[in-house]
């Protein structure tokens, strides 16, 4: 009879050199990168039974990366298999599936483990899981990402409902849809391309608008199969592709959205309002425009959007919620929209990013107490006070309209000289400095004054509930130069256990 094997019984302590939190594009993207090192003692802990992040966790019907597809791949593991310049979700989904196998990762991964809490001790992170396992770690890695936690809106009546309702990161594929009355709730990204994938499959969709948004043509366009063959017998092709792309979206997009780019930003926005009159109805495209500048908030990319809007069994509402009720929503003027379905495509909590795992660092610190007044990182990877630990797309990372793969990257890059540090024995544990990390944080919000998303009455999930800025401010080239190489004097460095400040 088999044994249990002792390293995987909750309640005992298990020791690793690294533990990374997360086994999407991220984390999957750290322990390549440690395996290139040469560092094999490190272990992933996914919360969920597979790996793939927000890939695998939204599946709704029209979804699509809106990054070209063949730059949204790590730069060296091109894909060749997009069927469209924008990649389908379960084309990403299954291409990181791939890189997961190809690399070996199912080793290190232990699936269904959600981290609970972390505490820093004596040169150890202790890692507790929601099932009880405790784990020793020298350094632990937070790659939850940015889109994961789904954010519910505070609508009052959503538990009166008796028809289906469900967040669209948890697509509930049990509920029909074909000839029914369906109610999109939101108007980002997501909600944009669940109602162009919706629009053909039901009787009646309504799409109820808090903002309207700037909407870009995505001049999107199927792939036929004989780039595909190419690519697959000589991957130097895709790679050449991946690295025109990245030359070409970068290069327009990279620069930034400082208030001085205006011919940047009058373009685009001259672009948008062309694609918005396509919109033949003077009422709906009135109502269909934004109030705010271009490039206030993400922008969108679709080809189908407009057209949807303009279909007979679609519907805009504008009318605030007023509550949900047991067969519909009632909207502030009085009415009762009966529905079937109702979908919350309202986002993600954008800035929890490591919560809420419970995370304690020196002195009893929490994770809490250390952002009371706002999210602040060193670098956005490393935070003061909380030794060896580091995060990938942690706060002020720049997570708009560019390729997160790209950003992932350069991060690892710059984590990996942290980590190899540690390894290599020249110190057993690195922080930030306050000093450098809130002369950083000053610097980065006085750039934040000089863009878009700063006055005019702008509101996004770019700024905190303080009105300060929590992604990158400036260009992507900045950023870029900002990852190449760590500065140790602003680092605080332990040996053993004595520290010394260089």
């Amino acid at each position: 009879m088999n044994q249990p094997d002792p390293a995987h019984q909750p309640n005992r302590t298990r020791r690793r050199k690294i533990v990374i939190i997360g086994a999407g594009m991220s984390g999957m993207l750290v322990a390549i990168r440690l395996q290139q090192a040469g560092i094999t003692d490190f272990e992933i802990l996914e919360k969920a039974a597979s790996a793939g992040g927000t890939w695998r966790d939204n599946t709704y019907p029209g979804l699509a990366c809106d990054v070209p597809g063949y730059l949204y791949t790590y730069s060296f593991e091109p894909n060749p298999e997009c069927s469209h310049r924008y990649a389908h979700g379960d084309e990403i989904q299954a291409y990181f599936l791939r890189v997961f196998e190809k690399y070996g990762l199912r080793q290190y991964v232990r699936f269904n483990q959600e981290v609970d809490a972390a505490e820093y001790d004596q040169h150890r992170w202790r890692i507790t899981t929601k099932s009880g396992e405790q784990i020793e770690a020298d350094i632990l890695i937070s790659a939850v990402g940015v889109l994961h936690q789904p954010n519910y809106p505070d609508i009052p009546g959503l538990d009166r409902f008796r028809g289906d309702l469900f967040h669209s990161a948890r697509w509930d594929h049990n509920a029909p849809l074909q000839g029914k009355r369906v109610v999109v709730i939101g108007t980002g990204s997501t909600a944009v391309q669940i109602v162009c994938g919706l629009v053909d499959q039901v009787a009646r969709l309504k799409l109820f608008q808090r903002t309207a948004q700037w909407v870009l043509p995505a001049f999107d366009t199927p792939y036929a199969e004989w780039p595909k063959w190419i690519m697959r017998r000589l991957p130097f092709t895709a790679k050449w592709l991946h690295q025109r792309y990245d030359d070409l979206y970068h290069g327009i997009l990279g620069g930034g959205f400082g208030k001085e780019r205006v011919l940047f930003i009058n373009t685009f926005r001259l672009i948008a309002e062309r694609h918005l009159r396509t919109v033949q109805d003077p009422d709906l495209r009135r109502r269909l425009t934004p109030d705010f500048p271009f490039g206030c908030k993400r922008f969108i990319l679709s080809d189908g959007f407009y057209k949807a809007m303009q279909q007979p069994q679609t519907e805009l509402v504008t009318d605030g919620i007023e509550g949900i009720e047991e067969n519909g929503i009632r909207t502030r003027d009085g009415t009762l929209h009966e529905v079937d379905v109702i979908v919350l495509a309202t986002g993600f909590k954008a800035q929890n990013y490591v919560r809420p795992i419970k995370l304690v660092g020196e002195q009893g610190i929490t994770l809490d107490q250390y952002w009371a007044d706002g999210l602040k990182a060193y670098k956005t990877m490393a935070l003061p006070g909380f030794p060896n630990f580091f995060m990938v797309q942690g706060p002020h990372s720049p997570i708009g309209n560019f390729s997160l793969i790209k950003i992932a990257e350069m991060q690892c890059d710059y984590l990996l000289q942290l980590v190899q540090h540690i390894v290599a024995g020249q110190a057993a544990s690195l922080a930030p400095k306050a000093t450098a990390t809130d002369a950083y944080n000053a610097e980065l919000q006085r750039h934040a004054q000089n863009t878009l998303w700063m006055g005019n009455g702008c509101q996004s999930w770019y700024i905190d509930s303080r009105g300060r800025l929590t992604i990158w401010p400036l260009s992507i080239g900045r950023f870029q130069a900002l990852m190449k190489q760590p500065k140790w004097e602003d680092f605080e460095i332990s040996i053993a256990r004595s520290k010394r400040r260089v």
